[in-house]
């Protein structure tokens, strides 16, 4: 009897370690979503800028860091004008967009990532080099 007590005990606790190994694989928002989102991020920093409104978001500092970083990427590209391919990769935790910008001197590489509540928690904005460029840098 007690070799079969011993064995179910076993057994329950098996089944109940591998309900602990589960994990939450339901993406934080649509691709969709997040490309919506991503987008519509680029070009209200890039209206920001234009209208000189920065200061206005100086409490943000997400907000802030994207701000300083477009400005300095646009330096470098000029104005922009399209945004091209989009790629997403969307998780459980976060959603992160690339995209490529076109802009009048060069093209630039940029990257948003959300979180759960879909509110931007990073924002990168990076000119793309040629080889020969990047050799001389």
């Amino acid at each position: 009897m007690k070799k079969i007590l011993a064995v179910l005990g076993m057994a329950i606790c098996m089944i109940g370690l591998t309900a602990c190994g589960h994990t939450d694989t339901t993406p934080v928002m649509s691709e969709k979503n997040a490309v919506y989102t991503a987008e519509n991020e680029v070009v209200a920093i890039n209206s920001i800028v234009e209208q000189k409104a920065e200061k206005q978001y100086k409490k943000d500092t997400v907000t802030t860091n994207a701000i300083t970083n477009w400005k300095t990427a646009l330096e470098t590209c000029g104005q922009p004008s399209k945004i091209t391919d989009v790629k997403s990769d969307i998780n459980s935790e976060t959603a992160t967009v690339n995209m490529t910008v076109t802009c009048a001197k060069r093209t630039m590489k940029v990257t948003v990532t959300m979180d759960s509540d879909g509110e931007v928690t990073q924002f990168v904005a990076n000119p793309v080099y040629s080889k020969a460029e990047n050799m001389e840098r």
